[in-house]
C-alpha cells in the first residue's frame, strides 16, 4: 500500500498541478479579453452606484501598466507550472532525456486551446456581472505580484523600455457618433434615460440620415394666408392657430412669400388704414429641395 502511494503519489501531485495551473492561466486569459470588452459606460455606472467589484475594477482601468503587469505575470507563471508539471510526469514515465520535446509537443497545443483560444472565447460573452466575481483573482495576485516584487519590477522595465523608445504621441481625437450612441443606448438599458430622453436621443443622433421629404408636413395640411387678405382677414386667421409665421398663397396655389404675424399686429399705422398691406413686407421663400438631409436644410435656413 505505501509502495503503491509512492508510486502514484507524485503522478497524482504533479496531475492536480497541471491541472491547477491551467486552469488558472485560463482565468487569467479570460479575464484579459473580459475586462477589454467590457462595456466602460455599465462599469462607471455600477461604480457609481458603490458596488465594490466595479470600483475595484475601474481603478485598475486607471493604472493600466499595473493591470498589464498582474495579468503577465500571472499568465506567465501558470503557463511555467504547467510546462513544469508536464515536464515532470515525462520523466516519472521513464523519457527524461526526451523529456523537453515531449513537453514542446503537448503543452503548446493543450495552453493554446485550453488555456488560451476557450477562455478568451467564453469570457467575450459573458455579462460583465461574472467578471465582477472573478476580481477577487486580481485583487489577491496583484497583492502577492506587489509584496515580492515581481509587480513593481515587471513595471519598472516596462515604463524604462518605453522611456527608452521616446514618448508616444497622443491624438485627441473627440467622441465619435459611435460612441456617442452606445452610451445613448447603455443610459437606456441602465435606466438613466427615459423612454422620452431616448427617444429625443435618438432621433438626434439619426438626424443626419432624415431628409426634407421625410420631415415635411404635405401642404394640404399647412395653414396659409391668402395673398389679397385684408388685415381683419389676417387677424381672423392668426387668431385661430398658434403660428407665428404663415405662408401666403397667391390665386393659383403657389407660395409666393411667409407672413410674420408681428408684422401685423404690430402695425400701428395698418389699423388706421395708413400703410401698405403686411404683404408687401414679405420675404421671398425659401425653396429648399425634398432630397436635402435636415441637417442641410437647417444649416440654408439660418443663412437666408
Amino acid at each position: 500500500m505505501i509502495e503503491a502511494i509512492r508510486q502514484f503519489g507524485p503522478w497524482v501531485a504533479w496531475s492536480l498541478v497541471l491541472v491547477f495551473s491551467t486552469r488558472l492561466d485560463g482565468l487569467f486569459c479570460g479575464l484579459e479579453t473580459g475586462i477589454y470588452v467590457m462595456n466602460k459606460n455599465r462599469l462607471d455606472l455600477h461604480a457609481a452606484a458603490g458596488l465594490p467589484a466595479a470600483k475595484f475594477f475601474r481603478r485598475m482601468l486607471a493604472s493600466p501598466d499595473r493591470l498589464l503587469a498582474t495579468l503577465l505575470i500571472g499568465t506567465n507563471l501558470t503557463r511555467y507550472l504547467a510546462t513544469f508539471a508536464i515536464s515532470a510526469m515525462f520523466v516519472l514515465a521513464g523519457y527524461e532525456e526526451q523529456a523537453e520535446w515531449l513537453t514542446l509537443a503537448i503543452a503548446t497545443p493543450l495552453l493554446l486551446v485550453a488555456a488560451d483560444s476557450v477562455p478568451k472565447t467564453v469570457f467575450q460573452r459573458l455579462p460583465i456581472e461574472s467578471i465582477y466575481r472573478l476580481s477577487w483573482l486580481l485583487r489577491a495576485s496583484g497583492w502577492l505580484f506587489r509584496v515580492t516584487g515581481l509587480g513593481p519590477l515587471v513595471i519598472a522595465i516596462s515604463r524604462g523600455l518605453m522611456n527608452l523608445a521616446g514618448p508616444a504621441r497622443r491624438v485627441k481625437t473627440a467622441l465619435g457618433h459611435t460612441g456617442v450612441a452606445a452610451m445613448v443606448t447603455e443610459g437606456r438599458a441602465s435606466g438613466v434615460l427615459t423612454h422620452f430622453q431616448w427617444v429625443m436621443a435618438d432621433r438626434v443622433m439619426h438626424i443626419s440620415e432624415v431628409t426634407v421629404a421625410d420631415a415635411m408636413v404635405p401642404m394640404r395640411h399647412v395653414v396659409t394666408v391668402p395673398y389679397s387678405a385684408g388685415r381683419d382677414e389676417l387677424l381672423e386667421i392668426i387668431g385661430r392657430y398658434s403660428y407665428s409665421r404663415l405662408p401666403a398663397m397667391d390665386d393659383g396655389g403657389r407660395v409666393v412669400g411667409i407672413l410674420n404675424i408681428y408684422d401685423v399686429l404690430t402695425d400701428a399705422a395698418g389699423r388706421a388704414g395708413e400703410s401698405e398691406p403686411p404683404q408687401a413686407k414679405m420675404p421671398p421663400p425659401l425653396v429648399i429641395p425634398a432630397e436635402l438631409t435636415v441637417t442641410e436644410a437647417l444649416y440654408r435656413m439660418r443663412r437666408a
